[in-house]
């Protein structure tokens, strides 16, 4: 099972890289966006769930467009398996972030840039953030395919713009309350979001799961 949930990640990010302006669009800006995270905290935060969206979009775009889901359902691969890569893929792309982004830490630090440094907290916010993007927008993926979900996910972005849009106007500050209860020391408040995060992230793979296996591909 690993073996296949591997490959199929490799696939993946092969078919991704391979199609033209579509790789370099996806990973370039992660790996770049990574290496000045201390320096760019909040544009980070706003960046990288807009990356990890546009890889699991162009998954399920290319997938549609080659129609490849139907030859891979029709190999020893389990759609258990299919689902699970998706995700983990997902989680591949956070994990090289977070290492590089961490790893930018000392960078600045032997640099003598005291005030660029990723608090704990910043793991946290990134992994809540991307595990509700992705644990919402993913099972819908699954169950109508890129081109009807499209319009599911549109309005349901739109809707979270204004209804956001809406609550920092109402509450003044409330942007910076955010950034600073997750970026502060508190390693119970890290727990807690690391928590909700993995929390979303599995209900959604069983929902995902559920729902892919009983898919008419």
């Amino acid at each position: 099972m690993a073996g296949n949930i591997i490959n199929l990640i490799r696939k993946d990010f092969y078919t991704l890289w391979s199609e033209p302006g579509i790789g370099v669009s996806v990973f370039l800006p992660v790996i770049v966006l990574s290496s000045v995270a201390p320096a760019w905290k909040s544009l980070s935060l706003i960046f990288l769930p807009i990356f990890t969206l546009s890889y699991g979009l162009n998954t399920f775009m290319l997938e549609e467009k080659y129609r490849t889901e139907r030859f891979f359902s029709s190999l020893a691969v389990r759609r258990s398996e299919i689902v699970l890569s998706r995700y983990f893929g997902i989680a591949v792309i956070m994990a090289v972030h977070l290492i590089l982004a961490y790893s930018a830490n000392f960078g600045f630090y032997f640099a003598g840039k005291l005030k660029f440094q990723l608090p704990p907290g910043y793991f946290s916010l990134v992994l809540m953030v991307v595990s509700l993007l992705i644990s919402i927008s993913f099972p819908v993926y699954f169950k109508y395919g890129v081109t009807k979900a499209m319009n599911v996910i549109s309005f349901g972005i739109m809707a979270a713009f204004y209804a956001l849009f809406f609550a920092v106007f109402k509450i003044p500050g409330l942007f910076e309350k955010v950034r600073n209860f997750s970026l502060e020391d508190a390693y119970i408040k890290v727990f807690a979001l690391t928590g909700i995060a993995i929390l979303l992230f599995a209900v959604s793979i069983s929902i995902s799961t559920k729902i892919y296996s009983k898919r008419d591909l």
